[in-house]
């Protein structure tokens, strides 16, 4: 049964933790599962009743409301919040970062730890998904499952903590069990997730907070080496995490680096083809226009450039808009049959 003391809830994040009697927002729905992202999370940022009047400089003149008119506010937010069911409360005060309001609902048993929302998204997913550490700790101790999958594709919380960029997350839901090689709906775990960050915002300014490249480059390598990450992972296309990146042209020198040093071309992905196309990693090298060096280490370390694809097509009939290999590949045919090849890194960058 829900306890009826729930009601007497304070408003957490208003005057009484210090914030201005200015006008706030009104309390807005639960989120949904399939909204913002298409991938069946939301993040959600800001106080469950933060204040963005006055001084935040998000229009309107700033100028504070009365004080009776505050109250009025605030209780109708609180009413509006009381009417909706437990679990509903709960999301919202996971999204938002009422830790208070989560302990109370969850320590007089209005919900559980685990519970999932109407949508099947579990209420840990919902704190990973906006970095609610304090919040995703309290409900880890109090039994939830970190292998539980939620949302559009069927991810697990850790695959929504990898979306979004945030490593503290990351790193607490593996200490509490948190599975890195498991899939979504797509055939791919957290560490195909953080390859899959956009490398750049095309020239527009990034948003406030957003996780930039080397937050992700972090992840990457927090993921092999300390999670037990798959590098030579396949997905339902076919495609490995090296495989991948060199395709969608998501290649940094460094991010490149750290897939070779933990495995990511072994002798199984060079030889490894998607299942649309036919294709090695030394095709989609080439199609992508990727450099001659890392071509050429590729070759190095074990690719055939003789492999046909579906077409028929080998590394090896590819041609640049110059009609001819790269200079660097063109050297090393030339060089293959004195060329001794070690499972090194090169000196230089790719």
């Amino acid at each position: 049964m829900f306890d009826p003391k729930l009601s007497e809830f304070t408003l957490i994040g208003s005057r009484s933790e210090g914030a201005q009697d200015s006008a706030a927002p009104e309390l807005p729905p639960q989120a949904s599962a399939d909204s913002g992202t298409g991938l069946g999370m939301a993040p959600v940022k800001g106080s469950l009743y933060s204040d963005h009047g006055g001084g935040g400089g998000g229009g309107g003149g700033g100028q504070q409301a009365e004080g009776p008119a505050v109250n009025r506010l605030e209780a109708a937010r609180l009413a509006q919040f009381e009417r909706l069911a437990p679990v509903a409360q709960a999301v919202v005060a996971v999204q938002y970062g009422q830790l208070e309001i989560v302990e109370r609902l969850v320590n007089h048993g209005a919900v559980c730890a685990g519970a999932v929302d109407s949508e099947g998204c579990p209420l840990l997913h919902w704190a990973a998904v906006n970095n609610r550490l304090d919040i995703a700790r309290f409900l880890c101790d109090s039994g939830a499952d970190t292998s539980a999958t939620g949302g559009i594709m069927q991810e697990n919380c850790l695959q929504w903590a990898v979306r979004s960029g945030k490593m503290e997350m990351v790193r607490l839901l593996v200490d509490r069990g948190a599975d890195a090689r498991a899939r979504n709906s797509h055939g791919h775990d957290a560490l195909f997730l953080a390859l899959q960050h956009p490398l750049d915002s095309g020239g527009a300014a990034p948003a406030p907070q957003a996780p930039s490249a080397e937050d992700y480059l972090d992840i990457v390598i927090f993921l092999l080496a300390c999670a037990s990450a798959d590098p030579c992972s396949v997905d339902k296309d076919g495609f490995t995490p090296l495989m991948w990146v060199i395709k969608n042209k998501a290649m940094t020198p460094d991010l490149l680096r750290v897939l070779l040093t933990f495995g990511a071309a072994s002798e199984a992905v060079l030889k490894q083809t998607d299942y649309e196309y036919g294709n090695t990693v030394l095709h989609w090298g080439l199609l992508a226009g990727a450099s001659p060096f890392l071509l050429a280490d590729l070759m190095k370390l074990g690719a055939n450039e003789h492999t046909p694809n579906k077409a028929g097509l080998r590394p090896v009939d590819f041609r640049n808009a110059q009609g001819r290999l790269p200079g660097e590949v063109q050297h090393l045919l030339y060089m293959r049959s004195t060329f001794n090849a070690r499972r090194v890194l090169p000196a230089r960058g790719f």
